[in-house]
């Protein structure tokens, strides 16, 4: 390890931590001037002199209605070098069928994983849960005391452990709320989210802003002691974590009701933090379970109905926009402006990255479905629902696994694009 604390060593840590950003507006921005902002947080950080900027607070309704607060491209580049850092000593302590925001894992390992649980002999049922409100909830002291201990035991001698703790210290404790602003067209529907389940309400002391890379890596190690406790003194040899929800099996409900009673009083009492008094289920394995976005049995895999119903209402939204008749989209799509802003333009003779960016929209619900025993369904909806996007794309290949768009609007496009432009 380079023992030698600098400024510039910093610097080349965030110059590398851009690459692990995400694409987004606020990105492409700030690539001009990035190395001069990489340089400035450098020294800030360096110096313990390092201060979050406002959030951006916005909704999403994709999976479900809820506020996001996105940070700035220098806070992501600095919550960035705080995972670069932290994220392989997390990995150390960590069980390895907890699947969330960890490398080489993800949803689909998690979903075949309870898959595996429901087929071996004696896990005749499985228990459900998850935690309410669960990034609200985690109170910022009892965090910090878990990060201490981690830094202590793995990063004694590391030579930017000073910095690394106040940069986690001043991530946590970040008042976000009291330090945002909205530029999202969709006022009303961040109005619409349930007090109680706003960080606001919350109080001081405690939740982490859900939209940052530092809170999914903190949130996932903040149950680490839950993730123990189950597997080494319940003894539960099946079982799995993504993020808060939780999934157990076991040979009678008798069995599984005792771990509830045990999970709940630990984390009350361990973690302050509360199981969802309606997001519970207990029942046998043969039925199914509805985890992850996918209804799984011991044997197949289904996706949930929801998921195939929005698939729908994506095709019917863009067969409304090729017609030029957009009516009034489900909610999931209202909420999306860069979508609703096409609705004002009448029929649309669509471009390529219009039809790239259609074709990644079915394609992500596609490739959810080729892992479940769809092949019938993902046939039918593309006869019955694909329209006037039949003109542009195709299934690729015989098993419709996902679409792609045809070589003539391909060479259609390329060729609009290298004819001289004529004026008059």
């Amino acid at each position: 390890m380079d023992t030698v604390v600098s400024p510039e060593r910093i610097h080349n840590e965030l110059l590398h931590c851009v690459t692990l950003t995400q694409r987004s507006i606020q990105k492409s921005a700030g690539m001009e001037t990035v190395s001069r902002t990489c340089c400035q947080l450098a020294a800030d950080i360096f110096s313990h002199s390092y201060t979050p900027s406002p959030y951006t607070r916005f909704a999403v309704t994709d999976p479900k209605l809820r506020e996001i607060y996105a940070p700035a491209f220098r806070d992501r580049l600095a919550q960035n070098w705080l995972v670069y850092h932290l994220s392989p000593f997390v990995e150390r302590v960590l069980i390895d069928d907890t699947y969330a925001n960890r490398c080489g894992k993800g949803v689909l390992a998690a979903v075949k994983r309870a898959q595996t649980f429901m087929r071996r002999p004696g896990n005749q049922y499985y228990l459900q849960l998850d935690v309410q409100n669960f990034f609200n909830s985690i109170p910022h002291a009892a965090l910090l005391r878990q990060c201490r201990i981690l830094i202590t035991r793995y990063m004694s001698a590391h030579p930017l452990r000073t910095q690394i703790l106040d940069m986690l210290e001043k991530s946590v404790q970040h008042a976000a709320p009291a330090n945002t602003f909205t530029i999202s067209g969709d006022r009303l529907l961040l109005d619409s989210i349930p007090a109680h389940k706003t960080l606001l309400a919350a109080g001081p002391g405690r939740g982490l802003p859900l939209g940052s890379a530092s809170s999914q890596m903190l949130a996932g190690l903040y149950m680490n002691p839950l993730d123990q406790y189950i597997k080494h003194t319940l003894r539960v040899k099946g079982y799995v974590r993504y993020m808060d929800d939780l999934i157990l099996f076991g040979n009678s409900t008798a069995q599984l009701s005792r771990y509830r009673q045990a999970i709940r009083y630990f984390m009350q009492t361990e973690l302050e933090l509360t199981l969802h008094p309606h997001k519970q289920t207990l029942q046998a394995c043969h039925q199914g379970a509805d985890y992850l976005g996918y209804r799984i049995y011991p044997h197949y895999l289904h996706l949930r109905k929801r998921n195939i119903t929005k698939l729908v209402a994506w095709m019917r939204f863009f067969n409304s926009l090729l017609s030029g008749t957009p009516g009034h989209p489900p909610t999931h799509i209202a909420a999306r402006p860069e979508w609703m802003s096409l609705t004002d333009n009448g029929s649309l003779s669509p471009d390529l990255p219009l039809l790239q960016r259609m074709q990644a929209v079915i394609n992500s619900y596609y490739g959810m479905m080729k892992h479940a025993t769809h092949f019938r369904l993902r046939r039918d909806i593309w006869y019955r629902h694909g329209g006037m996007l039949t003109t542009y794309m195709l299934p690729d290949g015989p098993q419709y696994t996902s679409v792609r768009i045809k070589k003539r609007c391909l060479q259609d496009w390329i060729l609009s694009r290298s004819l001289p432009v004529h004026t008059g």
